[in-house]
């Protein structure tokens, strides 16, 4: 991506270029996982608290890290190398 590329001329280190990557990444994913929690409460006519629209979305964001994790980890990833 332009964003990473552009990072690494500057020499930011390649390990917070990585994390900011995968970051911004996930931020489309949030927000229709938000959207998605807050149409199913709305459904299912329960109370929208902040906690009760938090709980589903750490959830998904741990689930989504250990799996990313798994997956590199699989392949041998190494953000030195990258």
């Amino acid at each position: 991506s332009g964003i990473r590329e552009a990072l690494l001329y500057y020499r930011f280190p390649r390990k917070l270029v990585f994390a900011l990557v995968i970051a911004l990444q996930s931020v489309p994913l949030l927000q229709d996982k938000f959207r998605s929690v807050r149409i199913a409460q709305i459904s299912r006519g329960s109370k929208r608290t902040l906690f009760s629209l938090m709980l589903p979305i750490l959830h998904s964001v741990f689930q989504r890290a250990k799996n990313l994790a798994i997956s590199l980890e699989s392949r041998g990833f190494h953000p030195e190398k990258m």
